[in-house]
């Protein structure tokens, strides 16, 4: 009988990841909606971070809103080191290094073995690039360039 409880809650404990991962889209947040991420969320600064726009460009990487993956944090990488994790709504900036950056995003409790998922920044001195995080209904996970900027 307790086998059965337990394998009960299991199903639909996997039942309710897979429905929260991958059921639906996420939505993208205005900047104006969103906030910075607490420092409680923040874990570490890149390698190739700068003090200044004179000595290369900003990155700013928001959370969408949705229920749909709401139930946890995603982490960002920078070059492949963790930095933030963000909850719904709350957003991450950096200066980074003029050059060509990889930018990631994975589950922060990844129980699912998600991969990954990361696009390239080619920053430029003086320039401010704009970034959403979120789910999708075709593979999950994305990181992409937003035009939520206001």
């Amino acid at each position: 009988m307790k086998r059965w409880a337990y394998m009960k809650h299991l199903a639909v404990m996997v039942l309710l990841v897979a429905v929260c991962l991958c059921g639906c889209e996420t939505q993208p947040v205005a900047l104006s909606n969103s906030k910075p991420a607490p420092p409680s969320h923040l874990l570490g600064q890149p390698a190739k971070a700068v003090s200044s726009m004179e000595q290369g460009g900003q990155v700013v990487i928001t959370r969408d809103s949705g229920f749909a993956g709401s139930v946890g944090l995603l982490k960002i990488f920078v070059d492949g080191t963790p930095v933030a994790k963000l909850s719904r709504y709350e957003r991450y900036e950096v200066l980074l290094s003029e050059g060509e950056h990889l930018l990631g995003v994975i589950p922060n409790s990844n129980l699912m073995g998600i991969s990954v998922h990361e696009t390239p920044v080619d920053v430029r001195i003086g320039q401010t690039y704009y970034f959403r995080v979120g789910l999708n209904s075709e593979n999950g996970l994305t990181i992409q360039r937003s035009a939520f900027t206001r």
